[in-house]
């Protein structure tokens, strides 16, 4: 008996893999549920079950059951770098910036030399308007990731929002001072990557 409800598990598990592939999210679902029973009525989790479970929850756009089984995830110890990713990628879909960019740390703690979620934080940071942490966030991205480009040149964009604030405004001293920073970071972006086409850009301008 033992035997043939292990065989089941796999079966389900299986079955849900292909309904999912197809695109049969409820039914991927109800595999993956018969999976998690089966195992659980062995004292055991399939976190793989889990795991797929909020993978077809996303896909159907149910993303509140999407993000309580990611969560779910976490618990387990099934916390791949990429559940970190997706549950604040729908943080953010929800309009939780916070949300987001508490995730992405919390997953930075446990991986902090994921290069995604660091490219993660700091555009989370600049679309909740945290300069100040995003400028830490970029500067510790490029230690990680000195040949990426898009680092350089983010930085240089925080510089020129410095030269030239949205409200209000910088000494002529200043204004130099942070222009010549961001300068400097564009120039870097192209010692990196000369046909990085955004930095060549923002020197000109």
């Amino acid at each position: 008996n033992d035997q043939a409800l292990r065989n089941m598990q796999i079966t389900a598990l299986n079955g849900g893999n292909d309904a999912f592939n197809k695109k049969d999210y409820d039914k991927a679902i109800a595999g993956y549920a018969q999976s998690e029973s089966i195992a659980k009525a062995f004292g055991q989790v399939d976190s793989n079950a889990v795991f797929n479970s909020a993978l077809a929850s996303e896909a159907k756009g149910d993303t509140a059951m999407a993000m309580q089984r990611y969560e779910e995830c976490i618990k387990i110890g099934y916390d791949k770098p990429e559940i970190y990713r997706y549950l604040a990628s729908m943080h953010k879909k929800q309009g939780d910036l916070d949300g987001a960019i508490s995730t992405t740390k919390v997953g930075l703690a446990k991986y902090p030399e994921d290069k995604e979620m660091m490219l993660d934080l700091v555009a989370f940071l600049l679309d909740a308007n945290r300069m100040e942490e995003a400028e830490s966030s970029v500067k510790a991205a490029i230690e990680k990731d000195p040949k990426n480009p898009v680092l350089y040149s983010v930085l240089g964009s925080l510089y020129d929002g410095k030269a030239n604030p949205t409200e209000g405004t910088v000494t002529e001293a200043d204004m130099v001072k942070w222009y010549d920073l961001a300068e400097t970071a564009y120039k870097k972006s192209i010692e990196v990557d000369s046909t990085f086409f955004d930095s060549h850009y923002n020197i000109g301008v």
